[in-house]
């Protein structure tokens, strides 16, 4: 794989990571706001797989604003993905790189570890 194609793909996984970080940024603000009702029903270490969909439709501008940013990083992953043909296996291939320079503290997944469920829709 080239430089060029190399530093693409870290540039997705990077839009990647950002957009991960601003769905909580986008459930925090929805839950202390417009959801605020909800979100006081939820205690400490509380468990709840929040869809984005579910922050959509309000009448919260800086709501909607985060979500048009969230929709335009996914617009810009999709163009880079679909004009590139970028192949998961290229993905996978440039993964520790990216790690290495931006999440250096990921611990990642322990898949011998008994608790961890590698197909949890069995």
């Amino acid at each position: 794989m080239d430089r060029y194609r190399q530093k693409l793909i870290i540039s997705y996984l990077f839009l990647n990571s950002t957009q991960e970080k601003l769905i909580d940024q986008i459930i925090n603000v929805g839950m202390a706001g417009v959801y605020k009702d909800i979100g006081d029903t939820f205690i400490k270490d509380d468990e709840y797989v929040f869809e984005i969909v579910q922050f959509r439709g309000t009448n919260d501008a800086s709501l909607n604003f985060l979500l048009e940013i969230y929709d335009q990083l996914q617009n810009s992953m999709d163009s880079i993905i679909f004009e590139n043909d970028i192949q998961d296996s290229e993905l996978l291939e440039v993964l520790p790189e990216y790690i290495d320079i931006y999440e250096p503290d990921y611990i990642g997944f322990d898949l011998d570890d008994e608790d961890f469920d590698d197909n949890p829709f069995e």
